[in-house]
């Protein structure tokens, strides 16, 4: 390769000659605007940051458990990944907020009749949002959320084709569009699932379990465990245990190897806690366990501080404009901004999409997580203050920047 060296001052030359060619041809190119590429669009319709909904139907499935059929208002709802979980936007009092519910129908049912569903269980977070739902989502609402999210799903390249999936309350709902996506997709696939239920009107989903085992065989296994089994009971009664997840697989597998599964948990924290201490005695790699956590709403047990419910108060600098919150040290930085009326942005509301990051400038704030780490936080988050407002407490007086929602329509 032949190299010409022309000398600084010639070199800077011949970068002007450069900037004047590249003018003339855009004077001489058609002024029209340029047409979007296909891209983009695949990208708007794959990711959407707005989706409109209207309730077309409301299914009983037990006692307190309901699911609902969200149609498509003008165009059909974007695809997700079995697992995935949207984000729907609510205006209750004064208050606008979100709330991510997993969704419990198909891929293909989206596509095709446009809709989603999303299976609610009432009073089973320490929230309003749940029993608001059961008494005003009838026929005809108009619903709002967010595109498709989340990582709660199975990925051919990190996860085994052999599944344990353990379910608490409604964290049932990503299993039912995930177990038979992957039993149809991989015919070397093989998942037992542990649902954990107070008895047995309160197994959610399960004439559908009972149908996909009798579709697909031995390959599915639908294990209840019932805290309040009764009389008549022959099933699993308890919790979930790591002793009874080994006995189970045993007898139902001929054999366990503890290893060899992808583990897949969804409920709620107190699930997650249980879990952690039952699964580490079989020295699982860390890609073999795979979490879908609820939200985290408010703090519980030992963490609990009585006292003054608006105890702390906080500036929060948004859009170039001061606002003063009043906190409760009981409740997350993101629902004390919500109960002011703020609208900020937030998605899964326990630290993993990092939709709601934003900047501590004073303050101390505490993590609501079993281990004390900072919920999906980078190390140079850390370095310059980032924190994720939906997963962590106030400890005092604080001074916070948090970003515009990017939707605006709520």
């Amino acid at each position: 390769m032949k190299v010409e060296i022309k000398g600084s001052f010639r070199d800077v030359l011949s970068f002007v000659a450069h900037l004047k060619k590249r003018k003339k041809i855009f004077k001489k190119a058609d002024a029209s605007p340029v047409e979007r590429g296909r891209m983009n669009l695949l990208a708007e319709e794959l990711h959407p940051e707005f989706q409109r909904f209207t309730l077309e139907s409301v299914i009983d499935e037990t006692p307190d458990t309901r699911t609902y059929r969200l149609k498509g208002e003008g165009r059909k709802p974007a695809y997700f990944q079995p697992g995935q979980y949207i984000s729907i936007n609510f205006r209750i009092g004064n208050s606008t907020l979100a709330r991510p519910f997993s969704i419990s129908s198909r891929p293909e049912e989206a596509l095709e009749e446009g809709y989603y569903d999303i299976t609610v269980k009432s009073c089973e977070t320490e929230g309003f949002v749940d029993e608001w739902i059961r008494e005003n989502w009838l026929p005809g609402r108009e619903i709002s959320s967010s595109g498709p999210a989340g990582t709660f799903t199975w990925e051919r390249l990190r996860d085994s084709k052999l599944l344990i999936c353990i379910a608490g309350g409604s964290g049932i709902t990503p299993f039912k569009p995930m177990i038979p996506a992957l039993l149809f997709r991989d015919p070397a696939a093989r998942v037992i699932l542990f649902q954990g239920a107070r008895n047995r009107a309160d197994i959610i989903f399960n004439s559908f379990w009972a149908e996909t085992n009798r579709f697909y065989g031995d390959r599915f296994i639908h294990v209840p465990v019932l805290t309040e089994p009764g009389k008549g009971w022959g099933g699993e009664s308890g919790f979930i245990s790591g002793e009874l997840i080994r006995g189970a697989v045993a007898r139902l597998w001929g054999s366990f190897d503890a290893p060899a599964y992808s583990y897949f948990i969804c409920g709620p924290e107190g699930l997650h806690s249980f879990m952690e201490k039952e699964l580490s005695p079989f020295n699982l790699p860390g890609r073999r366990i795979r979490r879908e956590e609820y939200a985290i709403n408010v703090r519980r047990g030992e963490n609990f501080i009585s006292g003054n419910p608006d105890l702390f108060s906080f500036t929060v600098i948004k859009g170039g404009e001061e606002f003063l919150v009043k906190a409760d040290p009981n409740e997350t930085v993101l629902v004390a901004m919500e109960r002011a009326g703020l609208k900020p942005p937030s998605l899964c509301r326990s630290g993993e999409c990092g939709w709601c990051r934003s900047r501590l400038i004073s303050g101390v704030v505490s993590e609501a997580n079993r281990t004390g780490e900072r919920s999906g936080l980078r190390k140079a988050d850390d370095k310059f203050g980032y924190f994720h407002p939906c997963s962590v407490f106030p400890e005092g007086d604080l001074v916070i920047e948090v970003p515009s929602n990017p939707v605006k329509d709520m």
